[in-house]
């Protein structure tokens, strides 16, 4: 079968509204916008792997920095070592455990139960003064010669949050600026993790299909 989607009908898939981007995106070529839909979910597919490794990278790099400084139970510290909104992701997450009967969660309890906002929350400039220095920095120092600053950092990992959030909720991405992003994403991980930054660069797939984009607008030749 042809892996060809221009022959779906996609008023039965898709809604007006949400299909009017992909229609707008290639001028009202109605063939065009239902490939571009089909590569926009294979670019999504795509992200996937780089971002779940770079996500659980930072979630487990940051809980241990948390960890070594503040105790297994880093939340418990008193006072509480970052700004309010923080705390209430943690509480979010612990409230989730003890509904399902986690009465004493480790750190790593608390990495897999949290939103990656927890994560994000605790490099943006409200905690700078009691987090980075000293200790956050540390997750951030692995690549010599090249320093990392917080705000950098934050910017770097929220980049990654927000590319995830809007996949996981299956919305366009196909007009950023993949390529790019996709260089910050290594960049990010090189800061924390340089072996895990280069397998991400070596065995990604990403760059062929983001340079395949115009091939498939062309001639459908679609994967998922």
């Amino acid at each position: 079968m042809s892996k060809d989607p221009s022959h779906l009908d996609f008023s039965k898939l898709v809604s007006p509204d949400r299909f009017s981007t992909y229609l707008n995106a290639t001028d009202g070529e109605l063939i065009k916008a239902r490939r571009l839909y089909v590569w926009n979910a294979e670019l999504a597919g795509a992200w996937w792997g780089p971002i779940s490794l770079t996500e659980v990278v930072i979630r487990n790099s940051l809980n241990r920095q948390m960890a070594a400084t503040y105790g297994d139970s880093w939340w418990h510290a008193d006072p509480f070592p970052a700004n309010a909104h923080t705390k209430g992701k943690v509480d979010e997450a612990l409230y989730y455990l003890d509904k399902k009967n986690v009465l004493s969660p480790s750190s790593g309890d608390v990495v897999g139960a949290s939103t990656f906002g927890l994560w994000t929350g605790l490099l943006h400039r409200a905690n700078a003064q009691r987090l980075w220095r000293g200790n956050l920095e540390h997750v951030f120092s692995n690549d010599p010669g090249h320093s990392c600053s917080r705000g950098r950092a934050f910017e770097l990992v929220t980049d990654v949050k927000r590319l995830r959030d809007k996949i996981a909720h299956h919305e366009p991405i196909f007009s950023e600026h993949h390529e790019q992003m996709f260089r910050s994403l290594v960049l990010l991980l090189r800061h924390v993790d340089s072996e895990v930054s280069e397998y991400v660069d070596a065995a990604s797939g990403l760059r062929s299909v983001i340079r395949a984009r115009n091939e498939v607008l062309e001639h459908g030749d679609c994967s998922l």
